[in-house]
């Protein structure tokens, strides 16, 4: 099973068309997408049952009922994972605001089955690029990237804050049996590098494909808030890292 992990907010412009292209990639294996609906005041997810007419038993919303941040969305999404998924199962989390191509999980879904535990659809390694972001949010990608590179360097890693990833079943299955309710304890965009970060306490085979990330397809405005995040990031850094070496 090849299961799509969507955490939205107010992405009714969007969802449709993402929900389309997981349809239009995986109709013809079994698969399902997962929707955590941060608490919309749109209609998100009225909009992406309707997307799904072609695949009827493919979706599950779980709605929150007020916003709670990308972390609680994620957490909401894998705590609902982590009590369905089997060991050769593979799980895909991207973006919901269509600035990442489908066809890129194609080459991360073959890796996957392999034999490598994280696959990464990378910004950083060769032909990964960048299309249509701020400079506050390239300053931001690339102070990240320098600041984990050094904190947590890793074979194969070259990005820590793309949230396009695949993960094998048998390893997020261990994660879960390894940090329990403390996998995700960020509430916000840095969940995510949390999660990858601690990961790499269980030393994966990691490899990455290249990412052209198209955030001039997204619709409507980014919700990061770049300082904020900031301090966030630098703040799990050197949690995770006391805990990693305990």
């Amino acid at each position: 099973m090849i299961y799509s992990l969507l955490a939205a907010y107010n992405e009714q412009d969007n969802i449709a068309g993402v929900i389309s292209d997981i349809g239009e990639n995986y109709g013809d294996v079994p698969f399902k997408i997962i929707l955590v609906d941060d608490g919309s005041t749109d209609e998100t997810s009225a909009i992406a049952k309707n997307s799904v007419s072609k695949f009827p038993g493919c979706l599950t919303i779980i709605r929150h009922e007020k916003n709670s941040g990308l972390g609680a969305a994620l957490k909401t999404g894998f705590d609902y994972l982590f009590k369905v998924i089997q060991p050769d199962d593979i799980v895909l989390t991207l973006d919901a605001d269509n600035t990442h191509p489908l066809y890129v999980s194609k080459a991360m879904v073959e890796k996957t089955i392999g034999d490598a535990g994280i696959v990464i659809a990378s910004r950083f390694c060769k032909g990964g690029e960048e299309i249509g972001l701020t400079i506050g949010r390239k300053f931001l990608s690339r102070l990240a990237r320098g600041l984990f590179s050094i904190m947590f360097p890793y074979r194969g890693l070259t990005d820590y804050t793309c949230g396009f990833r695949a993960y094998r079943g048998d390893l997020l299955i261990k994660l879960h049996k390894t940090f329990g309710d403390k996998l995700i304890t960020q509430t916000g965009f840095p969940a995510g590098t949390e999660l990858l970060l601690k990961s790499l306490a269980l030393k994966p085979k990691i490899e990455e494909v290249p990412l052209a990330l198209r955030y001039d397809l997204k619709k409507g405005k980014s919700k990061i808030k770049i300082l904020k995040t900031i301090g966030a990031y630098l703040i799990m850094t050197l949690y995770i890292k006391v805990g990693i070496n305990r």
